[in-house]
Parts: C-alpha cells; sequence; structure tokens
C-alpha cells in the first residue's frame, strides 16, 4: 500500500518500518488485512543526528583530549537552527573548538568553553566540531565520559530521537615519565658534580629511540647547564648531547655520561624508565682538557682559568643556585714576559681578552704553564653593579682588591696584590700580611697593622 502525502503533509509514522510512507501487504484469497496505517503531520520534521569520538580509549592527566563531532540531517525538511551541546566534565578544561560545513552546512567557526551552538542544516548537509581540551593533572575519573546532543528548533520534530546523542569513554591510560637532567664543566674530570662546577648553557640535547634512529624530540639546556623531555612514554630511549652546540674545546673532552660513567663517555646515554618516572640521571660531563690532563698532566701539557662573574644576590660569595651569571663583561689575561714582576706592564705581550657569554662564563683556553693574573675590567659591569668583589678566589679568606686578580704560579712582585710579597716562594694568607692589605686589629694590640692580616706570624721572614 503506497500514501501520498496532502499538501502540506508528511508521514511521522507508518504501521511497518521504514516511514517511506509505504506498506507490503499480503492478501489470502476472501480476507481482509486491515491495520495498515499512515500517520501524518502538517509540522516540519528533520531527522537529525550526531557522533563524537576522540580516537583513543585512554586519557593522560595532564595531557589534552581532541574530540571530533559531526552533526548531521536526513530530512526530509531543512534545518535552520539546530542547537549542539557539549558540555564538558569537570575533569576537562581550556577547552577550545572549530567548526566546518559541508554540503551547505553552516556554523560559527570558532570559540572556546562548552559548546552551545546553532547550526544550519539543508538535507543532506552536516557540520564537523573539533573540540580541544585539557585534561585536569591528577584526574582518575574512570570511565571519562563526555556527551554531545542535537535539537532540532522550536516547531520542527525530529521523528527519530535515538540517534540525538552520542557520547566518548576513556579510561586511565599509564602516566608519562620524564627524562633529565644536567650538561655541566667537570672542570676536574672525576665523573662528579662538585660544588661550583658549573652548567653549559645553550647545549643542544637530543631524544632518539631505543635503536637511535629516530629523533623524538630536542632541548636547550639552561643557564645552569639543565634541560629534560616531558610527556615521555614508558620504554628505552637513546639520550645524546649535539657536541656542534658547544665549543669545540669541551664537546671533544666528554668525562661522564649515564651507561659509560668515567670509562669511555661519548656523549650519548642508554635509559629506560616506567610509566609515571621521572629520570634525573641523565647528566653529562664535559672538560676543556682530557681527563689525564686533569689529573696527571704530562710536561707541555696546556691548561685552561675560567669561569664566571655573577651576581651575588646575596652576597655570601658563593654561586646559590639561581644566581644568574653578569654577560658581556670584559677579562683580560695578564703575563709578565719581561720578568720585571709587573704583568700587563711596559714591555709585556698584548693581554688575552674576552668577554663574559649569557651565562656570566669566559675562558682562556690552551695556555703554556707560567704565572698568569686574570683581571676583570669593573668597568665594564652593569650599572648599579659595585666594583668590589663579594668572593674570594686568591683564597687569602679576605674579599680585597686581590680577588680582582688570581695567580696561578709564584712571582716576586711586591706591588701585585696577588703575588710572593713576603719571598718566602709561597703565595699564600701570609702574603697580604706583607702588603699590609684589608687590616683589622684581630691580635688587640690597638693598632691596625699588616700583621692583624695573618692567621699566625710564626716563621715569617
Amino acid at each position: 500500500v503506497v500514501e501520498i502525502d496532502p499538501s502540506g503533509y508528511y508521514s511521522t509514522a507508518d504501521t511497518s518500518a521504514p516511514n517511506d510512507n509505504r506498506i507490503p501487504v499480503a492478501l489470502v484469497a476472501s480476507t481482509t488485512n486491515s491495520g495498515n496505517n499512515f500517520l501524518d503531520t502538517n509540522t516540519p520534521s528533520a531527522n537529525l543526528s550526531v557522533t563524537k569520538t576522540d580516537g583513543s580509549a585512554t586519557y593522560t592527566a595532564g595531557g589534552t583530549l581532541t574530540y571530533t563531532i559531526v552533526v548531521s540531517n536526513a530530512g526530509p525538511f531543512a534545518v535552520t537552527g539546530a542547537t549542539v551541546v557539549d558540555t564538558l566534565p569537570a575533569q576537562l578544561t581550556n577547552a577550545t573548538w572549530t567548526c566546518t560545513g559541508s554540503g551547505g552546512g553552516t556554523c560559527t567557526a570558532s570559540g572556546s568553553g562548552n559548546l552551545n551552538q546553532l547550526a544550519n542544516l539543508p538535507i543532506g548537509a552536516s557540520v564537523t566540531y573539533l573540540v580541544t581540551a585539557n585534561v585536569v593533572a591528577g584526574a582518575t575519573v574512570n570511565p571519562l565520559t563526555n556527551t554531545v546532543t542535537v535539537a532540532p528548533p522550536s516547531g520542527t520534530i525530529d521523528p527519530v530521537s535515538a540517534n540525538n546523542s552520542a557520547s566518548d569513554s576513556d579510561t586511565p591510560g599509564a602516566a608519562p615519565a620524564s627524562i633529565g637532567d644536567r650538561v655541566w664543566l667537570d672542570e676536574n674530570g672525576n665523573g662528579v658534580q662538585d660544588a661550583g662546577e658549573d652548567g653549559i648553557t645553550g647545549a643542544t640535547v637530543q631524544l632518539y629511540n631505543a635503536a637511535g634512529t629516530v629523533l623524538l624530540a630536542t632541548t636547550t639546556t639552561d643557564t645552569d647547564g639543565r634541560y629534560v623531555f616531558a610527556g615521555v612514554a614508558a620504554g628505552t630511549y637513546s639520550v645524546r648531547v649535539l657536541g656542534a652546540s658547544m665549543p669545540a674545546g669541551l664537546a671533544a673532552n666528554p668525562t661522564f655520561d649515564l651507561d659509560s660513567g668515567t670509562v669511555t663517555p661519548n656523549g650519548q646515554t642508554a635509559v629506560t624508565v616506567v610509566a609515571g618516572q621521572a629520570l634525573t640521571t641523565a647528566d653529562f660531563g664535559y672538560n676543556w682538557v682530557p681527563v689525564a690532563d686533569s689529573t696527571s698532566p704530562t710536561l707541555g701539557t696546556t691548561g685552561t682559568i675560567g669561569d664566571r662573574i655573577w651576581n651575588d644576590a646575596n652576597g655570601d660569595g658563593v654561586q646559590n643556585f639561581g644566581e644568574a651569571g653578569i654577560s658581556v663583561v670584559t677579562v683580560r689575561l695578564l703575563t709578565d714576559d719581561n720578568g720585571d714582576g709587573v704583568y700587563g706592564g711596559a714591555g709585556d705581550n698584548a693581554a688575552l681578552t674576552t668577554t663574559t657569554n649569557a651565562a656570566g662564563n669566559y675562558i682562556f683556553d690552551a695556555l703554556p704553564s707560567r704565572a698568569y693574573v686574570i683581571d676583570v675590567n669593573t668597568a665594564t659591569l652593569p650599572a648599579g653593579f659595585g666594583t668590589t668583589p663579594t668572593g674570594d678566589p686568591d683564597s687569602d679568606g679576605v674579599p680585597s682588591g686581590c680577588d680582582n686578580c688570581d695567580t696561578i704560579a709564584n712571582t716576586s712582585q711586591a706591588t701585585n696584590p696577588c703575588a710572593d710579597a713576603d719571598a718566602d716562594g709561597v703565595i699564600d694568607a701570609l702574603d697580604v700580611c706583607a702588603l699590609g692589605s684589608d687590616s683589622v686589629d684581630p691580635d688587640g694590640d690597638g693598632t691596625p697593622s699588616a700583621c692583624d692580616d695573618c692567621p699566625s706570624l710564626a716563621n715569617v721572614q
């Protein structure tokens, strides 16, 4: 039996599904077949449907999810102003979304927060929303369910309501791991991060798969030499320091890595992490000279002098974590080439000069064994910094003008504040006594004098 809808009416239901204005009837001779009914209405209708998926069965706390929502109209009437609603659960925050139409469907192009939008859907048209949200850190809900609905505008009915909503559910996934931690200047080559050994800033660190054939991520060390790869899945990886990102003198002399220790370090290491682990032992040590030159140098081996000028914010003379280096400060290396006892004076070779880098580090490399004086040009310090040092690099125990220089071998020049002023053949605290600098009166004789700087006056010549 076929129904032809009257003008202005359309079928909403048939006795026999589907609702296509057709009912199959089987007649037997001399019988009656009744109950073949068609329900018509003069109210417009549209079969709206919605689907939703994030393409995953699990979620990660602290991660993100992106849902694809497709809203369609199968007719028989076009719809203007279908309402699409997606109220996010509490575990999803900072949502943003975009929308595109197909087949003549139109919608608002983008927005943020919960979805509560109108869409226009001609017969056969659709609109697609992409909703991206952050999963709050520490989320454990199981499952995490997100539901979207679509409803026709007032004055239009939807004869099929079962497809007017869709949900996506995810179970908690494995917590991500992280890998770090530091690339540092191992000045004594012992593979230990000793106090005062600075990090190497700006070094490129790469994360590879276990075979070392696929580059997965790249990062750069901060001013303390630290790095981290976050959001890493459980598994085995290879971590490498890109030698080309460091000065050649450093890259050529690795002193430590995690899997080789100090035996055969090569600037890369294999690491294995489990879910949720924060691995902070993937450290890499480097020095300006080979390890053997640091511990048992041979005759003729060159040396290196450095290392950092920093903002001693608390004035304690110690490089505390977080105290920034001072960049673009001029440092000079002075020599006494004519043997007159004056470093950097008339007749001496021109001073070697360098400036501190962004981390406050400086270096003089490939130096032959001899006496040198390090001189900081305090005129190049940024405005606001004092010219009296807070530290004590000459180790006389008293911060003074002598602390603007540093001598690495004996001299005999009494006018040089870092020299062997008492001529005993040893540069030590007694030399400050001979110079009479930094005088106070700890011996209680009522007269500040050179001797007040001496820890002991025994055997002074």
